[in-house]
């Protein structure tokens, strides 16, 4: 997308990331250039946590962010972060720019550490040579300063998203006195099936925020097809799996570094008539 060896843009690497702007408005060497003095104020301003930069953002419930972007300085000393921002529009100011971004939530850093990551490259837009208008925006890539920052004070210690699936799970007490457990579109049943789960997902099981409710952080689902030859060949335990809504027997394999339960099946073969 960009000229590597110079670092700056030029019209033919900017149209390519921009092709709607440039049918509607045609990319000019105006734009070019106010992107690039835009993209070296951006690259010759970065300090520690400066707007603008991303950070990889963990909050006490385990949620994780890659990619949200650290909005505005307040003049309290507070750092105001965008969780999941829109590509900010971006504006240099004499000791960086100013981010407009929307999307969210919306945080505060408060307390706890942050931890430089290294450069990486961030996305921002500006108006093109026609203003404010439909599709006038152009979107390019600077070179910023990537953080880490966890919450402090885990609800769960080191499980987060970044590398565990997290599920909310209710127990729905039946007329009989019994639990059906389920949440999040769908249901595993009862006690039995949800201990299996437990046992088959290598889960971990906490208390969840409100009455009968489970946070349930377990390995990732994942399915793969193979040919005949190769899931014979393959040693693993033989379960029943529903897929391609019909139960078939699937080998399963468990990728513990991924947090991954691959259950491996073999397409139904097709018949064109």
């Amino acid at each position: 997308m960009t000229d590597r060896i110079h670092g700056y843009y030029t019209l033919d690497t900017l149209r390519m990331l921009n092709p709607l702007y440039d049918y509607e408005h045609r990319m000019t060497e105006q734009d070019v250039d106010a992107v690039n003095a835009l993209r070296a104020h951006i690259e010759s301003t970065r300090s520690f946590a400066t707007v603008g930069d991303r950070i990889a953002y963990t909050d006490r419930y385990g949620n994780f962010y890659k990619d949200a972007l650290l909005a505005s300085r307040e003049v309290d000393g507070c750092d105001r972060v965008c969780l999941v921002p829109f590509v900010p529009f971006t504006r240099a100011v004499r000791d960086g720019v100013q981010c407009h971004a929307g999307g969210g939530p919306w945080v505060t850093l408060v307390g706890g550490e942050i931890f430089g990551m290294g450069p990486r490259m961030g996305e921002f837009q500006i108006w093109g040579h026609d203003g404010p208008c439909g599709n006038g925006a152009i979107r390019f890539e600077a070179e910023v300063q990537g953080w880490r920052y966890n919450e402090p004070d885990p609800l769960y210690g080191d499980f987060t998203t970044e590398a565990w699936r997290k599920l909310l799970i209710y127990r729905i007490r039946q007329p009989n006195g019994k639990d059906l457990y389920g949440g999040q579109g769908w249901e595993l049943g009862g006690e039995a099936d949800f201990q299996a789960f437990v046992r088959d997902y290598k889960a971990t099981v906490f208390e969840g925020h409100s009455l009968r409710q489970l946070v349930v952080w377990c390995y990732h689902h994942r399915e793969r097809p193979l040919t005949p030859e190769a899931w014979d060949a393959l040693d693993a335990p033989i379960v029943k799996y529903r897929i391609y809504n019909a139960p078939q027997p699937v080998k399963v394999l468990y990728d513990d570094e991924r947090h991954e339960r691959i259950c491996c099946y073999v397409p139904p073969k097709t018949y064109f008539r």
